[in-house]
């Protein structure tokens, strides 16, 4: 099956991107923080965070589900 072929690559990737992000991510609250103050660095990121509960609110639910399953659903739309 393709998707158990991939899967190793991909998770590996995944966490590899996960880490890299957590690094830009502090490296740019530090930089906000002394260019904008706490209050507006901590304000900004609130907001990119609540964008993101946004966008996860809108995805649909897959736990508990194939993927052939999923892919079924997701072409419907």
């Amino acid at each position: 099956m393709y998707v158990s072929q991939i899967r190793a690559k991909a998770l590996g990737f995944i966490v590899t991107y996960a880490w890299l992000m957590s690094f830009v991510q502090l490296s740019l609250f530090a930089w906000a923080r002394s260019a904008l103050g706490a209050q507006a660095a901590f304000y900004g990121f609130a907001a990119v965070n609540l964008l993101g509960v946004m966008v996860a609110w809108c995805l649909p639910e897959t736990r508990g589900k194939t993927v052939d399953e999923i892919e079924v659903e997701l072409r419907k739309k």
